[in-house]
């Protein structure tokens, strides 16, 4: 299959995908940064720019992202790294062809409002600060079931279960074919298994 082909194949897939979690009733997507949009945990200290860094973004998080974007679903970055320039810029560098400013970013930093009410477990300050923004800005309310949280960490995703979102783990290999594992059941799964066979 030549490049070229792959590329229009990842695209069409990420598209059904996309499609399938709206048709899940899937309404913001919530995706960790470190091991999960990349490949490395930069540990919130990358020094050598967005440049390099965008080398590390997984390609069908490329795809995945893309997709997103082109639909009515919010798209969100919600991570420990203080770094939220460097991301922000790698996700234009790695997705030139999207427009990535409409993604929500939120990392440990002072930019953003905490959340009274929510407690400060896992990404949950993070999320509860994305849906606000949806709401105030975008004016459209997101309920805690209308969320789907990507993450390299089982122990953020069984926090966010337990917060009525739904879950997926992102595996070491994740690739394209792996985004099926989120539309495979009627309802999405919250599939928080570490097994990677």
């Amino acid at each position: 299959m030549s490049g070229g082909s792959s590329s229009k194949s990842q695209k069409e897939m990420a598209r059904s995908i996309v499609q399938k979690l709206r048709m899940a009733g899937v309404r913001l997507v919530a995706l960790d940064w470190d091991r999960t949009i990349i490949t490395v945990h930069t540990k919130g200290c990358w020094e050598d720019g967005p440049s390099k860094l965008a080398k590390h973004v997984r390609p069908c998080f490329k795809y995945f992202i893309a997709a997103c974007l082109d639909s009515s679903l919010h798209l969100c970055v919600v991570t420990f790294s203080s770094q939220s320039p460097l991301i922000k810029d790698t996700l234009k560098i790695a997705i030139p062809h999207s427009d990535t400013s409409a993604i929500i970013i939120r990392g440990n930093t002072k930019d953003w409002a905490r959340i009274q009410g929510v407690p400060i477990l896992g990404k949950q300050q993070h999320i509860a600060s994305a849906i606000r923004e949806v709401t105030s800005k975008r004016h459209q309310v997101i309920q805690p079931a209308e969320v789907l949280l990507m993450d390299d960490d089982t122990e953020n995703l069984k926090i966010a279960e337990t917060f009525g979102h739904r879950a997926f783990f992102v595996r070491d290999d994740m690739a394209m074919e792996h985004f099926k594992d989120c539309v495979a059941a009627e309802h999405l799964p919250n599939n928080t298994k570490t097994d990677k066979n």
